[in-house]
């Protein structure tokens, strides 16, 4: 058997050598640049836009997140409103819709601005309501287009109840409950029971809690009674004025 390298001189060998791997190059560089064109075109694009489209449609479940607990939310706020409208119209009362501006930047206080006064006609002492129908607290101040409401838990607070058929003074006391004073000892009352409050304003009735604690006092002739408030600390965005 003959081999090409006997007749190839060797000073010849490394110039024939590269001269073919030159040819090799020339014919299999479009082959690698056509496969990687490909590899990246198909591969890692597709792999990018697959995140980008991923990245769109969650954005997109967030905005339908949002647009149906939107949607709840008006909902619960109509069933609100629908309960509020029977309300008056069963205590033959007129209900004002006011906007909570803001919140009193006190520790000591607990009241709220809303935004309207006396050019609705707002006046002191008015019973507000929260919007499930119970008392958040009372006009405070007036002014032309803005009122300050003292809330329930406000130690400044103060309104007359009934619970059962004895009446008592409640007061806040700037902190989760409510007290009730001047109600006799041995007075029917209960844990559980409802204390409402007497508006002499409007004639009407508000639920303002139930009784959490009542018992006899050692050191008086009233008893000690604690009162969980059925609204919240702070009203959410919306109050109503009883006129």
């Amino acid at each position: 058997m003959y081999l090409p390298s006997k007749f190839i001189k060797p000073k010849f060998i490394v110039p024939i050598s590269f001269f073919l791997i030159l040819i090799i190059y020339f014919i299999s560089a479009p082959l690698f640049r056509n496969a990687f064109v490909y590899f990246y075109s198909n591969i890692i694009v597709s792999k990018t836009r697959v995140f980008k489209k991923i990245d769109a449609l969650k954005a997109e479940n967030i905005r339908l997140l949002l647009e149906n607990k939107r949607f709840n939310d008006l909902i619960q706020e109509n069933k609100k409103l629908k309960k509020l409208l029977n309300f008056q119209k069963q205590h033959n009362i007129e209900i004002i819709p006011l906007n909570v501006v803001s919140i009193v930047p006190s520790r000591f206080r607990k009241a709220i601005i809303v935004d309207g006064g006396e050019n609705i006609g707002i006046k002191k002492d008015i019973p507000i309501l929260d919007d499930n129908g119970f008392m958040a607290g009372k006009v405070s101040k007036v002014y032309y287009d803005y009122s300050e409401i003292t809330l329930v838990n406000d130690p400044d607070f103060y309104i007359t109840v009934k619970i059962n058929d004895n009446l008592g003074l409640l007061r806040g006391t700037l902190g989760d409950d409510l007290k009730v004073f001047y109600i006799d000892n041995k007075a029917n009352v209960k844990s559980g029971d409802e204390v409402l409050a007497l508006s002499y304003n409007t004639h009407s009735e508000f639920t303002v809690g139930k009784v959490k604690e009542a018992k006899d006092s050692q050191n008086s002739f009233f008893m000690d009674i604690t009162v969980k408030p059925s609204s919240k600390p702070y009203p959410h965005k919306t109050v109503f004025a009883v006129r």
